[in-house]
């Protein structure tokens, strides 16, 4: 069975994977929403399961929870305790008879497990997430055109973040502004993750979240952030020097990091011949290791992205994975000397 419209036809391809008599438990909230519409407000709370057989698929939500942007031809169960989750399972069976319930137990709680088990008149056995991840890896046209436009709204914040470099300013109050800046750009309210702000010395760690160190002159200053559009994730890095003089290394490192990101992109024209995960990471890494900092390019290349921000496949030295079209990756090379300053570049690439 085909369909026109590709928010049934996830569904369908995951149905294309179960007999008569098997059904899937789906209840991380990005397998939710990407096969059902419906949107976790708090993803550390139990707000909805998704049921699906061979032939259908029960959305379970909370009764306090909206469902309008629930897709068309799901199927609405109102109760997510435990008693009412084994409720609905058996109302269920009495249409669709299945007798194994494969379970996401990456995502599932130990005691949901243990009451499911109890009360759930099938077998319980483990899903397998290869099928998942595989196809939510390959982006629709709709998904690509939402991750595009995340990805525009990020890059015009950037573009404005140095007017707002101001001396004494500090990470803390310049994330607050990129946020509203971000929302006023017509972001979702969310971020794609917590945005990514350090001046000088906290530069040279990757992950550094801001604090009220202040701007100074003549300092590196790295950005990474992204931009949520109904859902979807964007991802991109800056790193500029702020002030008159900047530091001699700085302007070399720069300028390598330039050229491993260049070297990463070109391999992406080779995608019609086949080209890896790895490749891409090869090719940003020799490059970073011929300048002499391999020792200090201390991540992968690159990651997938759509509805979470990291998501297969890794851009990394060990991911033999084929990229192909439609997949959604970044590119972000970097180079990090702890106690002076980090520098990388990045941006989101929709595969064409």
């Amino acid at each position: 069975m085909t369909s026109t419209n590709p928010t049934t036809a996830r569904t369908q391809a995951l149905q294309d994977t179960l007999s008569a008599s098997e059904a899937l438990l789906l209840c991380q909230p990005e397998d939710i929403r990407y096969y059902s519409g419906f949107d976790c407000l708090v993803s550390s709370e139990r707000e909805a399961f998704l049921v699906v057989t061979a032939i259908k698929a029960h959305l379970l939500y909370a009764s306090f929870s909206p469902t309008i942007t629930v897709f068309d031809g799901i199927i609405l169960r109102k109760g997510v305790f435990l008693s009412q989750v084994a409720q609905h399972l058996q109302e269920i069976q009495a249409q669709e008879p299945f007798e194994t319930l494969y379970c996401d137990f990456d995502h599932l709680l130990h005691a949901e497990y243990l009451q499911l088990n109890k009360t759930a008149s099938c077998t319980l056995a483990p899903l397998e997430r290869s099928s998942i991840t595989k196809q939510r890896s390959i982006k629709d046209s709709t998904e690509r055109k939402y991750i595009a436009k995340a990805t525009t709204i990020t890059s015009q914040v950037l573009e404005w973040i140095p007017t707002q470099f101001i001396e004494g300013i500090t990470e803390a109050e310049l994330t607050n502004r990129i946020y509203k800046k971000m929302l006023d750009l017509g972001a979702d309210i969310t971020p794609a993750f917590p945005a990514i702000v350090a001046f000088g010395p906290h530069s040279a760690l990757p992950h550094h979240q801001p604090t009220d160190a202040n701007l100074t002159p003549n300092m590196a200053v790295l950005i990474d952030i992204g931009a949520r559009y109904h859902s979807y994730c964007s991802d991109m890095t800056r790193t500029f020097w702020f002030g008159d003089t900047p530091d001699p290394e700085f302007a070399s490192i720069e300028k390598t990091v330039a050229a491993a990101y260049e070297a990463a992109s070109q391999q992406l024209q080779k995608l019609e011949n086949g080209i890896t995960a790895q490749s891409i990471d090869e090719a940003a890494r020799s490059t970073i290791t011929a300048a002499g900092y391999g020792n200090q390019f201390i991540h992968t290349t690159g990651h997938g992205l759509g509805l979470e921000i990291h998501e297969q496949p890794s851009l990394s030295w060990k991911n033999e994975q084929q990229l192909q079209k439609h997949m959604v990756i970044t590119i972000e090379p970097g180079i990090y000397l702890t106690g002076k300053f980090g520098y990388r570049f990045e941006n989101t690439l929709i595969l064409e």
